[in-house]
């Protein structure tokens, strides 16, 4: 997970989803969704996430919504 600051100096975050055939899916966290699941271990856990796909020339991001372990 990388972590930035916004231009307001909150945190919010970034981490990549591997999906079938090595292809990645970016995810974002913005700020009030961050601190939400910040202490939430993700590089460890198999989680779900949900939230809203966007697509910007072929690359998928999610907008994340919620997260949670298996």
């Amino acid at each position: 997970m990388k972590t930035v600051f916004t231009t307001a100096r909150e945190v919010m975050a970034f981490f990549s989803l591997l999906k079938m055939r090595r292809h990645y899916i970016e995810t974002v966290l913005f700020p009030e969704i961050y601190r939400r699941y910040e202490r939430l271990p993700v590089s460890r856990l198999p989680l779900v996430v949900q939230g809203v796909v966007e697509s910007d020339e072929g690359a998928l991001t999610v907008e994340v919504d919620r997260l949670s372990s298996l």
